[in-house]
């Protein structure tokens, strides 16, 4: 049963996983000993920072924007810097279609141009 702390989660890894990063960090706790650095704190604190690197790497290899969803007069684009859903409709302006970012409010933002490039979108205004 986990423990009853507030924010904390217990979970359970494959012996050698463990032992590799248990030997990562005496290894660590050494060299810091060795070099008159302070050493990490606890195993549970190297543990928690090793994953909050690598989420942190995680959310980098995300790309900057995704293809949410489509509807009849506009594309939805997750923008994952802002982590917001924006919103890109597809407007008549005289004879002609624009583009038009709602969060923006411009015809000319990244936005836009992400969504130009959805074949949808593409096909969308090829058919007017």
């Amino acid at each position: 049963m986990p423990a009853k702390r507030t924010g904390l989660k217990t979970i359970n890894v494959d012996e050698d996983i463990f032992n590799y990063f248990y030997e990562q960090y005496k290894r660590e706790k050494e060299n810091a000993r060795l070099l008159g650095e302070p050493e990490p704190k606890s195993f549970v604190r190297f543990m928690t920072d090793k994953l909050r690197k690598l989420k942190e790497l995680e959310e980098k290899k995300k790309p900057r924007f995704e293809h949410f969803n489509v509807y009849e007069d506009h594309v939805t684009i997750r923008d994952n810097e802002t982590k917001r859903l924006i919103d890109v409709y597809v407007k008549n302006q005289g004879v002609r279609k624009i583009l038009w970012c709602e969060f923006c409010k411009s015809q000319e933002c990244i936005h836009v141009g992400y969504a130009w490039s959805l074949s949808y979108i593409q096909r969308v205004i090829a058919g007017s």
